[in-house]
């Protein structure tokens, strides 16, 4: 059975998405083994286990990225961006806006989630030797949640529409690369012997005809260095979706 490259293109999209059922709904189990805790995908061998972050997936990502901030500010957001407090996120703008918003905020997800594992540890650790936490160490927890909640309010709005219109872009450049150049006429020769008026007539329409010649050559040549860019554009954006996708898909594991 034979498919077509977009076909392919369309399956192999889908399934960094949609991700598979398995994966985008494991759970995370916390393992006490001799004083020691191990998080992991898969259940304990042996010593106490206890079961974390059974979320619902959100576009094939793990429901585990998506949980709430233990501290974190009110998120505003609008069509220009978020903010918390005074703390802002503006969009960013231009024709890839919001490929550059999506893959600004899975980036975002994945370090600030980090960086709220190190705080809180931190915070952790101030508590139990002095029964309270610098007020600058909250503060910096709350802003950080707010990083979280900022990249995964983008996520969930833009990520389907985003994904889409990368693979859109993928099939609509490979459209105009297999069509090929427009079909460029040369200018007929001049018939000198024969053409009245010696010629001038004939001398002006051999002129116009060369001139249009040359401009569809440029156009022809124009339009095979645009789409060499765009493929080039939408295959970084592609490969970007990718790599994030990879990580994202599988549940988020605690830093200790």
């Amino acid at each position: 059975m034979k498919f077509s490259c977009s076909y392919l293109l369309k399956t192999l999209l889908f399934s960094f998405v949609i991700s598979t059922p398995t994966l985008a709904s494991a759970t995370v189990y916390q393992c006490s083994i001799d004083g020691k805790t191990i998080f992991q995908s898969t259940p304990c061998v042996k010593g106490e286990q206890k079961t974390l972050m059974q979320e619902k997936p959100v576009h094939g990502m793990h429901g585990s990225w998506f949980t709430r901030p233990k501290f974190s500010l009110e998120l505003r957001c609008n069509e220009k961006g978020c903010s918390c407090d005074k703390e802002r996120h503006r969009y960013p703008v231009g024709s890839y806006s919001k490929i550059n918003r999506l893959n600004q905020a899975m980036d975002i997800l994945q370090s600030a989630w980090a960086e709220d594992d190190y705080l809180l540890s931190q915070y952790t650790g101030e508590m139990k030797a002095r029964g309270k936490a610098p007020e600058e160490l909250t503060r910096e927890l709350k802003l950080n949640g707010c990083e979280i909640k900022y990249a995964q309010h983008t996520l969930k709005t833009y990520f389907g529409e985003v994904s889409t219109k990368i693979y859109n872009e993928r099939e609509n450049i490979q459209a105009r690369i297999n069509k090929g150049d427009k079909e460029c006429v040369e200018p007929a020769p001049i018939d000198w012997e024969n053409a009245p008026n010696e010629g001038i007539f004939e001398q002006h329409r051999y002129e116009n005809e060369s001139r249009s010649y040359q401009m569809c050559m440029m156009e022809n040549e124009v339009a095979r260095r645009d789409n060499e860019f765009q493929k080039e554009l939408n295959e970084e954006h592609y490969r970007e979706l990718k790599r994030n996708l990879a990580t994202l898909e599988r549940p988020r594991i605690k830093q200790r």
